[in-house]
């Protein structure tokens, strides 16, 4: 019997040691997928700025390498830290719209609309992933969406006097207006545009 206790004494000191070493993986591998998470999203948001200047072809590249690290991110992100997914969708629609990726794009602009708070409703991100949700949904065929957020986009513009978001909202507003044979509507759309 005393080396049964023995025995059982050593099982338990190696079960007690295994469980350690696996609560430190556990741990280690937590820490590893939030650095990774982090990495990319700025990744992301540093590259997808970069869609809007000169030699933007590179940072396409770098954004389509890497497009499987930025979905894990981003992925990781949605549950994690809402809010700077939703700063990294309001640039990072823009990828998608040049990849004509628009499905996946319009899926995840529409789930950082969602995840973004009351506050955020003000702010340039938020109308800037409402742009971008108009542009996707226009590109996906789902008109009546793309109006509801170009809307939404122009009155935030408004409401904040920002003239370069302004124009941006109120062309896109005209365009649809002419597509659909509202001539009145467009050219009202692009006379705010010439007197900003």
């Amino acid at each position: 019997e005393e080396g049964e206790g023995i025995r059982f004494w050593m099982l338990e000191a190696v079960r007690q040691f295994a469980q350690e070493r696996l609560e430190e993986q556990t741990n280690r591998k937590a820490v590893l997928v939030q650095r990774h998470a982090e990495y990319y999203l700025r990744f992301s948001q540093t590259e997808s700025e970069r869609l809007n200047k000169v030699g933007f072809g590179k940072a396409l590249d770098r954004l389509q390498d890497e497009i499987g690290n930025i979905r894990s991110a981003l992925e990781y992100g949605m549950a994690q830290t809402p809010l700077q997914v939703a700063e990294v969708m309001s640039r990072l629609w823009y990828y998608f719209y040049l990849t004509s990726d628009t499905n996946e794009g319009q899926r995840l602009v529409e789930q950082a609309l969602l995840l973004s708070t009351e506050q955020s409703e003000v702010s340039q991100r938020y109308a800037f992933l409402l742009f971008g949700a108009g542009r996707l949904n226009e590109m996906i065929g789902d008109r009546r969406a793309a109006l509801r957020h170009h809307t939404k986009a122009h009155h935030l513009w408004v409401s904040k006097q920002d003239v370069a978001g302004c124009r941006l909202s109120a062309i896109a507003l005209a365009r649809m207006a002419q597509e659909a044979g509202d001539f009145t509507k467009a050219v009202s759309y692009y006379q705010e545009v010439l007197s900003l």
